[in-house]
């Protein structure tokens, strides 16, 4: 029991051509003992409580640490000399302490991480609000007041769960934002989603809710889109989930593919999307999406709109900012 113990921990002294590589290689010794029962995505946990997704890339004997792993490296900062301590925690997932030239652990980003209840602990809760079809303008009302025809506006909870999964339509035939009434039924439609409901069970603020209804009132979308309300999951994982259906439509044969993202300043990042069981569950934006988080300066309770702009793929990102009233 002892000998199982020692083998299922290892450490990486990381060089330049470690980071020049981009990629973190397993020892052969842990790869004999443990390389059948890894699969292709690792778990990488740290003593703040964040959890990464980093793919594991397999060629015979040979493992490394890829996908993800230079997100990984840039959050924590990792340099050449840093020496890092893998423990193997079974179901391909690590935790990983990280030490750097002065010999000591470093002090780790703050990550934000939310608690689940232990009650429902297999629940992962992920908020998004899916916009298909186009949300087209009437001509002005004789008050001024623009009302809309009647595009679906599908509001999609996804709960990723072996439980339950949520989904609700409404008709923006009924919701034309012309008044006080139109605005609550989307907030109780909203409810009915569980997008007013803890997430990871934290709440969303009252708030949250009235500022995703301004977001879509302003969005407009002409193109397929979906709005996801930045949790710290997003930010501190590096990776974020993408709407069942919209995956499903748009993105489930571009597994392991670049995705173009631009924002309304002409700015342009490649994330790498990869299907959740097979394509089943939705997926997830992984490879590129902590650097475009730090770029835009991502927060909590942030909501980004994504609009599908072109078919090969690109999507134009909006942010629409927690911190101020401006959108």
């Amino acid at each position: 029991m002892a000998a199982e113990r020692e083998t299922s921990h290892f450490f990486k002294i990381i060089r330049h051509s470690t980071l020049q590589h981009k990629k973190l290689g397993i020892p052969e010794v842990f790869v004999k003992k443990f390389g059948n029962e890894l699969s292709t995505v690792a778990k990488l946990t740290v003593p703040n409580g964040g959890v990464w997704n980093v793919e594991l890339t397999k060629d015979g004997r040979n493992i490394w640490f890829h996908g993800g792993w230079p997100e990984f490296v840039e959050y924590h900062s990792i340099s050449n000399g840093y020496f890092l301590l893998f423990r193997y925690l079974k179901n391909s997932t690590f935790h990983v302490l990280i030490f750097d030239m002065s010999a000591c652990e470093i002090r780790y980003p703050h990550c934000c991480v939310e608690r689940k209840d232990n009650n429902l602990d297999e629940i992962e809760d992920e908020d998004s609000v899916e916009i298909i079809g186009s949300l087209t303008p009437k001509p002005p009302a004789s008050d001024s007041t623009a009302s809309f025809e009647s595009p679906i506006f599908r509001c999609s909870y996804e709960a990723q769960s072996k439980r339950r999964k949520i989904e609700e339509v409404v008709d923006l035939n009924e919701l034309d934002f012309t008044g006080d009434e139109s605005e609550h039924k989307l907030l109780d439609a909203l409810e009915k989603m569980r997008i007013n409901v803890k997430t990871n069970f934290q709440c969303i603020k009252a708030e949250e809710k009235v500022r995703a209804i301004a977001a879509a009132k302003l969005f407009r979308p002409k193109n397929p889109s979906f709005m996801v309300i930045m949790r710290p999951r997003d930010l501190c994982k590096g990776t974020m989930y993408v709407p069942f259906k919209f995956a499903k439509k748009y993105l489930i044969s571009r597994d392991a593919e670049l995705i173009k993202l631009h924002d309304r300043d002409g700015r342009e990042w490649s994330v790498k999307f990869r299907n959740r069981e097979g394509g089943c569950e939705g997926g997830d934006f992984i490879h590129g999406w902590t650097k475009f988080t730090k770029d835009k300066n991502l927060k909590k309770g942030d909501i980004c709109m994504f609009e599908l702009i072109r078919k090969n793929i690109v999507l134009k990102v909006s942010v629409f900012r927690s911190s101020t009233n401006i959108f």
